[in-house]
C-alpha cells in the first residue's frame, strides 16, 4: 500500500507557542529549552506582528521577553495580546538580575515568569505547569428556541414550561 507510516523515533508536535523578542538568542534558547512540549514561533515585540502570529498558529502559550530594557515595548504588546485574546496565557521572560524587567512583567499581568539565566529545566517545569493549569473558558452562552402558536389554546406554552423543566 502506499499508506505513509510514522516513524516510531518522530516527535509529534502538538502545542505551538510564540515568543515575542527581539533577541535571536532568546528565541533560539526557549526554542532548544522547550523542544520536548512543542515549537516555538518568534514574532517581534510589535503588537501587531504578535497579533497576526497568534491569528495564524493559534498558539497555547504566548512568551514576551521584557530582557534588554525593553520592557515598555514588551509591556505594550503583552497588554494587546491580553485585551484581543483574554484566555491566552503570556508568560514572561527576563532575567532576575534585571528587577525592573520582571516588575515590569508583573504589572502587565503575566501568569509567570522565567528567568533566562536560571537552569533550562526550570523553563521547561514553568510552561508545563502553566500547560496543565489551563481552564477552558466557561461558556454562558445558551441557544434560544422560539416557540409560536398559531391560535390562542394550541398549548405551546404548556410545550415551553415542559421542555423548560425537561432540559
Amino acid at each position: 500500500m502506499n499508506a505513509r507510516t510514522h516513524s516510531l523515533t518522530e516527535r509529534a508536535v502538538t502545542d505551538h507557542f510564540v515568543l515575542a523578542s527581539l533577541a535571536d538568542e532568546h528565541v533560539h534558547w526557549l526554542a532548544q529549552t522547550l523542544v520536548g512540549a512543542g515549537a516555538v514561533e518568534a514574532a517581534t515585540l510589535d503588537p501587531a506582528m504578535v497579533m497576526q502570529r497568534i491569528a495564524t498558529l493559534n498558539p497555547s502559550l504566548v512568551f514576551v521577553d521584557f530582557s534588554g530594557g525593553r520592557a515598555a515595548a514588551a509591556s505594550a504588546a503583552a497588554s494587546a495580546v491580553r485585551a484581543a485574546y483574554p484566555s491566552l496565557q503570556i508568560v514572561a521572560l527576563g532575567s532576575l538580575a534585571e528587577p525592573e524587567s520582571a516588575l515590569a512583567a508583573l504589572r502587565a499581568g503575566v501568569r509567570d515568569f522565567i528567568d533566562l539565566s536560571a537552569p533550562a529545566e526550570d523553563a521547561l517545569r514553568i510552561t508545563r505547569q502553566v500547560l496543565d493549569n489551563l481552564v477552558e473558558p466557561v461558556s454562558r452562552h445558551g441557544q434560544v428556541t422560539a416557540l409560536l402558536g398559531a391560535r390562542v389554546g394550541m398549548g405551546v406554552s404548556t410545550l415551553a414550561a415542559n421542555l423548560a423543566v425537561m432540559l
